[in-house]
Protein backbone atom coordinates (compact mmCIF):
# COMPACT_ATOMS: atom_id res chain seq x y z
CA UNK A 1 0.00 0.00 0.00
CA UNK A 2 2.82 2.45 0.75
CA UNK A 3 4.38 1.62 -2.60
CA UNK A 4 1.20 2.52 -4.49
CA UNK A 5 0.81 5.79 -2.61
CA UNK A 6 4.39 6.82 -3.34
CA UNK A 7 4.01 5.96 -7.04
CA UNK A 8 0.75 7.91 -7.25
CA UNK A 9 2.32 10.95 -5.53
CA UNK A 10 5.27 10.91 -7.94
CA UNK A 11 2.93 10.60 -10.95
CA UNK A 12 0.75 13.48 -9.76
CA UNK A 13 3.69 15.77 -9.04
CA UNK A 14 5.10 15.19 -12.52
CA UNK A 15 1.77 16.29 -14.01
CA UNK A 16 1.45 19.39 -11.87
CA UNK A 17 4.69 21.17 -12.82
CA UNK A 18 5.85 21.31 -16.45
CA UNK A 19 9.53 20.57 -16.90
CA UNK A 20 12.19 23.05 -17.98
CA UNK A 21 11.21 26.00 -20.16
CA UNK A 22 7.63 24.81 -20.58
CA UNK A 23 6.77 26.43 -17.24
CA UNK A 24 8.38 29.73 -18.25
CA UNK A 25 6.53 29.87 -21.57
CA UNK A 26 3.16 29.44 -19.86
CA UNK A 27 3.86 32.09 -17.25
CA UNK A 28 6.08 34.56 -19.12
CA UNK A 29 5.60 38.17 -18.19
CA UNK A 30 4.01 40.15 -21.02
CA UNK A 31 6.29 42.47 -22.93
CA UNK A 32 5.08 45.57 -24.69
CA UNK A 33 6.71 47.12 -27.67
CA UNK A 34 6.48 49.09 -30.86
CA UNK A 35 7.75 48.07 -34.26
CA UNK A 36 7.84 49.96 -37.54
CA UNK A 37 7.11 48.11 -40.75
CA UNK A 38 9.01 48.93 -43.91
CA UNK A 39 7.98 51.85 -46.08
CA UNK A 40 6.20 50.21 -49.00
CA UNK A 41 5.59 51.99 -52.31
CA UNK A 42 1.87 52.19 -53.00
CA UNK A 43 1.99 52.08 -56.82
CA UNK A 44 1.69 55.64 -58.12
CA UNK A 45 0.18 57.06 -54.91
CA UNK A 46 3.27 57.26 -52.69
CA UNK A 47 4.77 55.40 -49.70
CA UNK A 48 2.88 53.68 -46.86
CA UNK A 49 4.36 52.84 -43.44
CA UNK A 50 2.79 51.05 -40.46
CA UNK A 51 3.85 51.49 -36.84
CA UNK A 52 2.49 48.70 -34.67
CA UNK A 53 2.19 48.60 -30.88
CA UNK A 54 1.87 45.16 -29.36
CA UNK A 55 1.87 43.03 -26.24
CA UNK A 56 3.65 39.68 -26.40
CA UNK A 57 3.01 36.93 -23.86
CA UNK A 58 5.03 33.80 -24.49
CA UNK A 59 4.53 33.15 -28.19
CA UNK A 60 1.19 34.98 -28.47
CA UNK A 61 1.17 38.50 -29.91
CA UNK A 62 -1.72 40.91 -29.37
CA UNK A 63 -1.90 43.99 -31.59
CA UNK A 64 -2.70 46.92 -29.30
CA UNK A 65 -2.77 49.67 -31.92
CA UNK A 66 -1.76 50.85 -35.37
CA UNK A 67 -0.45 54.13 -36.64
CA UNK A 68 -0.35 54.32 -40.42
CA UNK A 69 1.33 56.92 -42.60
CA UNK A 70 -0.78 56.73 -45.76
CA UNK A 71 0.26 58.12 -49.13
CA UNK A 72 -0.78 61.73 -49.57
CA UNK A 73 0.86 62.39 -52.93
CA UNK A 74 -2.36 63.50 -54.63
CA UNK A 75 -5.86 64.59 -53.65
CA UNK A 76 -7.11 61.28 -55.01
CA UNK A 77 -4.77 59.23 -52.81
CA UNK A 78 -5.86 61.22 -49.76
CA UNK A 79 -9.52 60.59 -50.61
CA UNK A 80 -9.00 56.84 -51.16
CA UNK A 81 -7.02 56.41 -47.96
CA UNK A 82 -9.50 58.41 -45.90
CA UNK A 83 -12.13 55.87 -46.96
CA UNK A 84 -10.09 52.64 -46.92
CA UNK A 85 -7.74 53.31 -43.99
CA UNK A 86 -10.24 53.03 -41.14
CA UNK A 87 -11.67 49.83 -42.65
CA UNK A 88 -8.25 48.18 -42.95
CA UNK A 89 -7.23 49.24 -39.45
CA UNK A 90 -10.50 48.05 -37.87
CA UNK A 91 -10.20 44.65 -39.52
CA UNK A 92 -6.62 44.19 -38.27
CA UNK A 93 -7.74 44.99 -34.73
CA UNK A 94 -10.61 42.53 -35.05
CA UNK A 95 -8.72 39.56 -36.55
CA UNK A 96 -5.37 40.32 -34.85
CA UNK A 97 -3.36 39.27 -37.89
CA UNK A 98 -2.42 40.31 -41.41
CA UNK A 99 -5.01 37.95 -42.91
CA UNK A 100 -7.44 40.68 -43.86
CA UNK A 101 -9.67 41.35 -46.85
CA UNK A 102 -8.67 43.77 -49.59
CA UNK A 103 -10.76 46.93 -50.00
CA UNK A 104 -12.39 47.24 -53.40
CA UNK A 105 -11.36 50.49 -55.05
CA UNK A 106 -8.26 50.71 -52.82
CA UNK A 107 -6.32 47.72 -54.11
CA UNK A 108 -2.93 49.45 -54.16
CA UNK A 109 -3.39 50.73 -50.62
CA UNK A 110 -4.60 47.31 -49.42
CA UNK A 111 -1.62 45.48 -50.93
CA UNK A 112 0.91 47.94 -49.48
CA UNK A 113 -0.86 47.96 -46.10
CA UNK A 114 -0.81 44.16 -45.85
CA UNK A 115 2.84 43.95 -46.93
CA UNK A 116 4.02 46.52 -44.35
CA UNK A 117 1.88 44.87 -41.64
CA UNK A 118 3.22 41.37 -42.40
CA UNK A 119 6.81 42.57 -42.27
CA UNK A 120 6.17 44.42 -38.98
CA UNK A 121 4.67 41.26 -37.46
CA UNK A 122 7.68 39.22 -38.59
CA UNK A 123 9.96 41.60 -36.68
CA UNK A 124 8.12 40.79 -33.45
CA UNK A 125 8.56 37.03 -33.65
Amino acid sequence: MIRRTATAAIALSSLAVPAGNAWASFHAAPTKGTVVGPTVPCHKWGPLTITLSYTKTGTKVHIDGLKVKYPDHTHRSVYINDQAGPLLEAEVMQVQSAKIEMISGATDTSVSFIQSLQDALKKIK
